[in-house]
């Protein structure tokens, strides 16, 4: 959740965890192999206005 950040930010910041997790290379504990991995990240706007926090999070999940 980033509380009074715009959409276009939120997508912004988005992009910016998505390419830096692509560009990571993990590798296992022996150090004889790495992977390759790619995240899909999604933005919601929500007016909190009249929302309990409880709910919302049960929507999140949905998701």
């Amino acid at each position: 959740m980033l509380p009074g950040t715009s959409k276009e930010h939120a997508l912004t910041l988005a992009e910016r965890i998505r390419k830096t997790v692509e560009k990571h290379r993990y590798e296992f504990e022996s150090g004889k192999q790495a992977v390759a991995v790619t995240i899909t990240l999604g933005v919601s706007v929500v007016n909190p206005r009249g929302i309990i926090r409880e709910r919302f999070m049960l929507e999140i999940r949905r998701i």
